[in-house]
């Protein structure tokens, strides 16, 4: 039976600190520093309870008519800038799951 030896990395205190820049809270060489669990998402357009349109897709089969925003959803890793949303429609059983940018705010009132 081998034994392994694992050896402890010490950081070196030696190492300049950068300063953070003011717009994104990175050092100024452009290296993210790693996740401290800050909220980074972006805020999303929509509110529980508001009514909007679901923009129709050929791929897609939806109902016409005004979607209830049920749940917020944050933003995927993939699209940071396009938070999703839980809406539903009184006209389907089920709900959906739609990207910020297919909703449009609707005038119309929910029944």
């Amino acid at each position: 039976m081998q034994s392994f030896q694992y050896r402890r990395r010490v950081a070196d205190q030696t190492a300049p600190v950068l300063p953070l820049s003011k717009d994104e809270g990175m050092p100024a060489n452009g290296i993210p520093k790693p996740n401290t669990g800050e909220r980074s998402l972006m805020a999303h357009k929509f509110n529980v309870g508001q009514n909007v349109e679901l923009e129709p897709n050929t791929l897609r089969s939806a109902v016409l008519g005004p979607y209830e925003i049920r749940h917020l959803i944050p933003a995927s890793d993939r699209d940071p800038r396009d938070p999703y949303y839980r809406i539903k429609s009184v006209a389907e059983k089920y709900e959906r799951v739609a990207p910020e940018s297919e909703l449009t705010l609707s005038e119309a009132a929910f029944v």
